[in-house]
């Protein structure tokens, strides 16, 4: 199978198996890789070679949307090393990640084109607070990220822990670290700035 002409590829529920080989049969022309896919029953080893196939045949890579594992936390600092063209990314599930680990390799080996960034927290997020902020505090000597955060499992009763979660982004927009921030997706605004993932085919 050859597709050489594929630049976009958006996915649902499809084994990374299938997605590796689409991958490589791309020849380097993705620049938009969508992900969701639900991973109780996937092998670890398929998707450490899913990684690997990004990194090794999508050099002009710009956004990304998938889920990350801490597993896989390797492959994927390998992929922001080897993808400098990457500009946004959005990271779907929060479910066996270590968000410690994630930002501090976002923090160090993040490609200088990377500043839009999409995170889905958990309620249990809580007391991982402080972890976000170290992250944003370490991006002062780089561009102004774009921030577009969708809290899940956030009913009426958790307002002090949503706002908590608010302050602590909107002391950082203040000092100039993060330059916009949606809560959730909200397509009403004809900005870049607010709708960058719908502009570049995520949802």
């Amino acid at each position: 199978m050859s597709l050489p002409a594929l630049k976009i590829l958006k996915t649902n529920q499809v084994s990374f198996i299938m997605m590796t080989r689409l991958i490589e049969s791309a020849n380097v022309q993705l620049t938009v890789i969508d992900i969701h896919f639900e991973d109780i029953f996937c092998d670890f080893e398929d998707v450490r070679r899913f990684f690997q196939a990004i990194y090794q045949n999508c050099p002009n890579i710009e956004y990304l949307t998938l889920p990350i594992k801490d597993y896989v936390l390797i492959e994927f600092e390998r992929l922001l090393i080897n993808c400098q063209h990457l500009i946004g990314l959005v990271i779907r599930s929060e479910r066996g990640l270590q968000y410690k680990s994630l930002f501090e390799i976002l923090n160090k080996s993040s490609p200088s084109s990377l500043i839009k960034f999409g995170f889905s927290l958990n309620r249990k997020f809580g007391g991982k607070y402080k972890l976000l902020r170290s992250f944003l505090a370490n991006w002062k000597d780089r561009h102004t990220m774009l921030l577009q955060i969708w809290p899940v499992n956030y009913i009426l009763g958790h307002e002090k822990e949503v706002n908590r979660l608010y302050e602590l982004i909107k002391y950082y927009e203040a000092r100039g670290i993060v330059k916009q921030i949606d809560w959730g997706i909200n397509w009403c605004y004809d900005s870049e700035e607010s709708i960058w993932i719908e502009k570049r085919y995520f949802y």
